[in-house]
C-alpha cells in the first residue's frame, strides 16, 4: 500500500517542487561590456528578493595579458601594474589612469566593476541605481523591473566576460502560490481515496 501511495504521489511532487523552483530564480547574464542594463527580472511591491551574483567582469581585456578583471563586489581578482595598481586590493570609484573624473554610473562610493542594480532601463545615475555586489536582499516598494550593470565609464574596451545573477523571491509570487496550493490539494485528494479505497 505505501509504495503505490508513493508511486502515485511522486510524479505530483516533483512538478510542485519544479513550480516553485522556477520562480524562485532566474539566472542571467550582465555582461561587463554592455552599457545598458540588463534585464533581472520583475519584483511586485511589498515582497522581499534576494539577488546573488557570481563570476568576473573585465574592464580592459587588452591589459596586461590579463585584463582588469574584478568579482561582482568591485574587488580586483590579482593586484594590477601601474597605472592601475591603485585598485588593488581595495577597489576605486574611478579609474586611476583618468582620475576622479571618470566615476561610473554607481557615482561615488560604488566600486567600478561592481553590479548595480536600477529600475531604469535606459539611464541609470548614482541617483537611481544601488550596489548589489555579490548579493544583496531588498523589499521592493513597488512593483517593477530590476535591471543590472556593470558600473564602468567605457564599455567598448570590455571582456565579453560577465556576472551570472540569480532574482530570488522570499515568498512565492501570487500565481506560482496558487499553483502549489491546487497541487498540494490534489496531492492530498489522491492519498485521502487511496487511504479510504
Amino acid at each position: 500500500m505505501k509504495t503505490h501511495i508513493g508511486q502515485a504521489l511522486r510524479p505530483a511532487l516533483v512538478t510542485i517542487l519544479a513550480l516553485a523552483a522556477s520562480a524562485a530564480c532566474q539566472a542571467v547574464t550582465v555582461g561587463a561590456n554592455a552599457s545598458t542594463p540588463t534585464l533581472i527580472g520583475s519584483v511586485e511591491a511589498g515582497q522581499t528578493y534576494t539577488v546573488t551574483a557570481s563570476g568576473i567582469a573585465d574592464l580592459f581585456v587588452g591589459f596586461n595579458g590579463l585584463g582588469l578583471t574584478f568579482t561582482a563586489d568591485g574587488l580586483p581578482t590579482y593586484a594590477f601594474a601601474a597605472p592601475y595598481a591603485a585598485f588593488y586590493p581595495n577597489g576605486l570609484y574611478y579609474d586611476p589612469s583618468v582620475g576622479p573624473s571618470s566615476i561610473g554610473p554607481g557615482g561615488v562610493g560604488r566600486l567600478l566593476g561592481s553590479l548595480l542594480g536600477t529600475f531604469s532601463a535606459t539611464s541609470p545615475t548614482p541617483l537611481n541605481t544601488f550596489t548589489i555586489g555579490l548579493g544583496t536582499t531588498f523589499t521592493a516598494s513597488a512593483s517593477g523591473t530590476l535591471y543590472g550593470l556593470v558600473n564602468d565609464t567605457f564599455y567598448g574596451d570590455n571582456g565579453s566576460t560577465g556576472f551570472t545573477v540569480s532574482l530570488i523571491s522570499a515568498v512565492p509570487e501570487p500565481g506560482t502560490y496558487g499553483l502549489m496550493v491546487a497541487g498540494l490539494a490534489l496531492v492530498s485528494l489522491s492519498l485521502r481515496r487511496r487511504l479510504t479505497a
